[in-house]
C-alpha cells in the first residue's frame, strides 16, 4: 500500500474514533422535561404473601436539576407531598380491614439515581430509589406495622410511566410490633405528570 493511502486510512479511522469518543462522551447525563412532578397510583398495594393491602397513594415532588447525571446513588430529588386516601384502602388476608397512611412528619424523603436497564442510547428505563415511611395500621391483633426504607421505582422510557419494583422488600422499623413481617413489598404504575397537569414528564439521553 502506498504511503499517502496509509495516512488516508489512519486520519479517516482516527476521525472515526474521534467521533464516536465525543458522541459518547456527550451521552453521559439524563434529562427531564420538567422538574416538578406528580404520581397517582390507583392503587399502589403494599403485600407480604396473601397479605395486601391497596390504597390510592400520590406522591408529588421535585427533580433537582433537568439533568441527571449518571451517577450511582446520586441524590437528584426530593418527595415533598404524599397522600394515602385512608378511608378507600381495601385489604385482604392478614389486612382485612387495615389502613395505611404515609408518615408525612419524615418528608422530604429522598430520590436517588441507581442505574438504567437496557442499551444506551435506547435505553429502557431509568431505575430510581424512593425513600419512604408507611404505617399499616387497625391490623388484627397486631395493630400497626410501620415500614421505612428505598422503594425501587422504574421509570419507563417509551410509557413514559412510574413502575414499583415488587421484588425489592421495605423492611420493618425498630419500633414495629415483633409479629409484623420483616418487609413489606410494593406493586404499582402510573404515569408521571407536570405536577398541576396531564403533562407527560419525559426522560432523554443527552
Amino acid at each position: 500500500m502506498r504511503t499517502h493511502s496509509k495516512l488516508w486510512l489512519t486520519a479517516i479511522m482516527a476521525a472515526a474514533l474521534f467521533a464516536t469518543a465525543v458522541g459518547t462522551a456527550s451521552a453521559r447525563n439524563l434529562s427531564t422535561s420538567n422538574s416538578n412532578i406528580r404520581a397517582d397510583f390507583r392503587p399502589l398495594v403494599f403485600f407480604n404473601g396473601e397479605a395486601r393491602l391497596s390504597c390510592n397513594v400520590t406522591i408529588e415532588g421535585s427533580f433537582h436539576y433537568r439533568t441527571i447525571v449518571k451517577s450511582r446513588l446520586a441524590l437528584v430529588g426530593y418527595i415533598t407531598r404524599v397522600t394515602v386516601d385512608e378511608a378507600n384502602c381495601r385489604g385482604g388476608g392478614l389486612l382485612a380491614g387495615a389502613r395505611g397512611r404515609a408518615n408525612r412528619e419524615t418528608l422530604p424523603w429522598h430520590i436517588s439515581y441507581e442505574g438504567f436497564g437496557g442499551r444506551l442510547p435506547l435505553f429502557d428505563n431509568v431505575i430510581l430509589l424512593f425513600h419512604t415511611d408507611f404505617t399499616i395500621f387497625n391490623i388484627f391483633l397486631i395493630r400497626e406495622c410501620r415500614y421505612g426504607g428505598n422503594a425501587v421505582g422504574f421509570f419507563e422510557r417509551a410509557l413514559n410511566e412510574l413502575r414499583a419494583d415488587e421484588t425489592t422488600g421495605i423492611p420493618k422499623t425498630p419500633e414495629s410490633n415483633g409479629f409484623c413481617p420483616a418487609n413489606g413489598f410494593v406493586q404499582g404504575r402510573t404515569r408521571v405528570t407536570l405536577l398541576g397537569t396531564s403533562t407527560a414528564v419525559t426522560v432523554t439521553l443527552i
